[in-house]
């Protein structure tokens, strides 16, 4: 391009017959025989891609002999086409309209068409099945002996995971019938790290001595059963479990009576506080609800914001009003937007909650 400076891909439709007559090109000829001038159409390449930096290309070509047809070869897909560009229109119109050569009117139009390969229309053509040379020979044979030996090794490595993935659904069926523990709370039971279980369900075990029960993810920090670990473990009966220790190892044993309880009574406490807080904030509502005379205490909006939406864990501001009072800690008339008014009742329950 004497634009850029570089390879531009020319976009401009290129018009071809599949006979070409060389006639017309020659400025003296011996052979009075139009047909010694023809030429036909036998190979096209094809650049696909709007840069001539890169793209992807492939090749149309006919047969030979017999039946003629076209073949497109695409890397590795082969395949059979009515004619070559067979996403392309022929055209019988875009021809000059004085040119009256009827073998001119069979044309092909391509954007794409990189090359063009023409034969002299009535050669003679060895009919015979082409000979590869010898070397080439046992280079096929030597690639299809290594794909067959291939082919086996993955057969046979089908077959062994195939019997192995139904033995192990079969042995999964018998489990999940035995594998839950009595719903009594006291019931002898094990836990189990529901990621290893699901591991199990999926086969990923079988066959595999790297994967030992792993229940490490449930043990809180004095080493036992950690009830915050409940959505991550499954309970299961005795005899499930002593059949995946025994076959698969791994721990630790985690039973009911592994319950850490100083983790169980801090986590009911914070439960417990959760509650507690929900109720004070409910009852707090209600009072705030009931005081329909509009007479009683000026507070900050924010701070009562804060306090109706704080949790347990964070620490309230230290005074209630800062925000609404004066530089002589009277009320501020400058901020009637900012505060409300409150009953006694729910004064006097800020005051003993802070």
């Amino acid at each position: 391009s004497t634009q850029s400076t570089g390879k531009k891909k020319i976009r401009t439709p290129l018009y071809f017959p599949l006979v070409l007559n060389m006639e017309r090109f020659l400025s003296s000829r011996s052979d009075n025989n139009p047909e010694n001038f023809e030429y036909e159409l036998v190979a096209v390449l094809i650049h696909e891609g709007s840069s001539a930096n890169g793209g992807h290309y492939k090749a149309q070509i006919r047969e030979e002999v017999g039946l003629q047809r076209w073949w497109e070869f695409d890397d590795e897909d082969t395949k059979i086409i009515k004619v070559p560009l067979k996403n392309i229109e022929r055209s019988e119109n875009d021809l000059d309209e004085k040119d009256e050569d009827e073998k001119y009117k069979s044309v092909l139009c391509s954007q794409n068409a990189y090359m063009l390969s023409y034969v002299k229309k009535g050669r003679k053509v060895n009919k015979q099945d082409p000979t590869l040379p010898c070397q080439i020979i046992e280079i096929v044979d030597e690639d299809n002996a290594i794909f067959k030996s291939e082919m086996t090794q993955k057969r046979r490595k089908y077959e062994k995971q195939k019997n192995c993935f139904e033995n192990h659904n079969r042995v999964f069926e018998q489990l999940w019938k035995k594998i839950h523990a009595a719903p009594s709370v006291d019931a002898p039971c094990f836990w189990i790290c529901t990621n290893w279980l699901k591991q199990f369900i999926l086969g990923s075990c079988e066959g595999d001595p790297r994967k030992p029960i792993d229940n490490s993810s449930l043990l809180c920090t004095h080493g036992k059963l950690n009830p915050l670990e409940l959505p991550n473990m499954k309970r299961l009966s005795p005899e499930v479990w002593n059949y995946f220790h025994r076959k698969y190892k791994g721990g630790p044993e985690l039973s009911e009576r592994s319950y850490c309880n100083d983790c169980v009574l801090s986590y009911y406490l914070s439960q417990k506080n959760l509650t507690d807080e929900a109720e004070k904030k409910e009852y707090f509502s209600q009072i705030l609800r009931s005081n329909k005379n509009q007479k009683g205490f000026w507070v900050s909006k924010n701070w009562l914001k804060i306090f109706r939406a704080k949790k347990p864990s964070i620490p309230l501001p230290p005074t209630i009003n800062d925000d609404i009072a004066c530089k002589h800690n009277r009320l501020s008339p400058l901020d009637e937007k900012s505060r409300q008014i409150i009953s006694k009742q729910a004064w006097g329950y800020l005051i003993n909650n802070l």
